[in-house]
């Protein structure tokens, strides 16, 4: 605990995804679009399908490789919290360590959070006040570059155990490409998300920052779920909502759950 506190205090706010989670930026962004591309086909241009897709295929490897090269050896903070959850599987343990990391991770962030937003509001005010007295400003643009600057930071320092997780995720499907039978960090990651899962935790099944499922990832979860559940009846609850109008924190009453419900944050994907 003590390590995982001065690791993140030294860090500067818009770079502990960049530095910690190395799986989630750009090169996972990149994997993303070229899977979609395999299916969509949309920039084939010249080239024959099977030469289109074989590419693809090539450039997917590559990007995977380079994300196994930036993965291990794990960093502190993974390799930290992935200890925990190995060696401490009752469930008391574990959600005492999940919420206390939960709440520093918040503490951590929370006032430049309060900031971010808080500026993106007012310029989203003189955004609407010009737009009536002069539709066709330059001003316009500038200020919405400036929003999307904004949101960018705020996406890049908002940090919680959703990310944490979906970390755990990337590294299970990175080790996917690489013989993972012989390596017992893969075999056990979906059984801790699977226990997890069942003692309330949210666990994500779309990215919501990359619109994607990592279907590997999540068949292998809930492979997990079965074996220790059985083959029982899945209910389906949908809850929407405007940002903001308290969804997270009726699912958390209604159910137990533990979804992030601070302000200036938003639950995204899906769950």
């Amino acid at each position: 605990a003590e390590v995982l506190i001065a690791l993140l205090r030294e860090l500067n706010k818009s770079q502990v995804k960049e530095n910690l989670l190395p799986l989630q930026g750009h090169l996972w962004h990149c994997w993303c679009k070229k899977d979609k591309e395999l299916y969509h086909l949309r920039e084939k241009g010249n080239r024959s399908i099977e030469q289109h897709k074989s590419e693809i295929e090539t450039e997917k490897q590559r990007i995977r490789n380079q994300q196994l090269t930036r993965a291990f050896p794990l960093n502190e903070l993974m390799h930290s919290v992935l200890e925990i959850l190995q060696n401490h599987s009752e469930t008391q343990t574990t959600h005492y360590f999940l919420q206390w990391l939960s709440v520093f991770l918040d503490n951590l962030t929370a006032g430049h959070l309060e900031q971010l937003n808080e500026k993106k509001i007012n310029l989203w005010s003189l955004i609407q006040t010009e737009k009536q007295k002069a539709p066709k400003s330059t001003d316009l643009q500038r200020w919405q570059r400036e929003i999307e600057a904004i949101s960018t930071e705020i996406s890049d320092c908002t940090l919680g155990i959703e990310q944490l997780l979906r970390e755990v995720g990337q590294i299970y499907e990175a080790l996917e490409e690489a013989s993972p039978t012989k390596n017992t960090l893969y075999l056990s990651l979906p059984q801790i998300a699977a226990d997890l899962m069942i003692s309330g935790v949210p666990i994500e099944l779309m990215d919501g920052d990359a619109s994607y499922v990592p279907l590997k990832w999540v068949a292998a979860l809930f492979d997990k779920v079965s074996e220790k559940l059985g083959n029982k009846r899945v209910f389906v609850l949908s809850i929407l909502g405007l940002q903001s109008s308290g969804k997270s924190t009726l699912l958390n009453a209604l159910f137990g759950l533990q979804f992030m419900v601070s302000a200036g944050r938003c639950t995204r994907g899906a769950y």
